[in-house]
């Protein structure tokens, strides 16, 4: 398996898909089944969320605390690896989950396991300050050629704590950002001045993310759009591309967007094929 800047950079599908989460429309969100769900289903990148345990261990899980996925109201960060390990969740994303699956909560030591020389992943980890702490564990594990982390970038001092991260573990350290008709010139300069090799980015308007896209281009970085809801301030979300991809997914990919971050990734896989079939 090719390192990610190399993947990303090199011939590729696109859109690269992104299961969020993991493919979990079978298994718990964020756990080991949808890590591997997410490889059987041949994504290229699964996103992971990752929290830090009372104890200093590290554990993949998204929420603030356990209503939603184990009816329990106490928080990952309050909590020990004893206490986390006897944890099992509701499937899916919990919400209507009636009966509690076999599966835990993985640690990012497990998660990078099973990823290795299978899937990228994508860590997001909830608490910001904690990245370079994240950073360097996922370095130590020697995962740094196959993972990213990632922080807001709007200022030169995010931008240089992105790139001193790069430098420092080896790793792909990709900004998140918002391009605007006002400011996406100063935006790309930003964003390329970290030395990334790609960018989760939002817009205002289609016309906006084709400039920008466009320039990124040109600099080899490519841009990351979620379509998981109407995050970027269009109704380019799941829903709707489930009734027409082609008016969401391929408005994205026209403007120049290269991956792209779903909870449909069958789907969004299925509309790739077809289109290429049909190229």
């Amino acid at each position: 398996m090719i390192s990610y800047t190399e993947f990303l950079r090199g011939p590729r599908p696109v859109p690269a898909i992104v299961a969020h989460r993991g493919d979990w429309s079978a298994a718990p969100e964020n756990s080991l089944a949808a890590i591997e769900a997410a490889i059987a289903g041949g994504y290229e990148i699964a996103e992971l969320d990752v929290r830090k345990a009372s104890d200093g261990s590290y554990w993949v899980f998204h929420d603030g605390n356990g209503r939603r996925m184990w009816r329990d109201l106490r928080v990952i960060e309050d909590m020990d690896a004893a206490e986390i390990g006897a944890i099992r969740l509701f499937n899916r994303a919990g919400h209507g989950e009636t009966e509690v699956s076999e599966h835990g909560l993985p640690t990012l030591t497990q998660a990078l396991q099973v990823a290795r020389g299978r899937i990228y992943l994508d860590l997001d980890v909830k608490i910001p300050c904690l990245v370079e702490e994240i950073a360097a564990e996922a370095a130590r594990l020697d995962a740094q050629d196959h993972v990213d982390v990632k922080l807001k970038v709007r200022t030169p001092a995010e931008a240089a704590r992105l790139r001193r991260i790069r430098e420092t573990h080896g790793m792909l350290a990709m900004p998140m950002s918002r391009v605007t008709a006002k400011d996406w010139r100063s935006m790309v300069a930003l964003i390329v001045s970290t030395g990334t090799a790609m960018v989760e980015t939002t817009f205002d308007t289609l016309e906006t993310l084709r400039n920008a896209a466009a320039a990124l281009a040109d600099a080899e970085v490519s841009v990351w759009v979620n379509s998981l809801g109407a995050l970027n301030g269009h109704p380019l979300n799941d829903a709707a591309a489930l009734a027409d991809p082609d008016a969401v997914w391929g408005r994205l990919v026209d403007c120049g967007v290269s991956v792209i971050q779903t909870d449909a990734p069958a789907a969004l896989r299925a509309w790739r094929a077809a289109r290429k079939a049909a190229a």
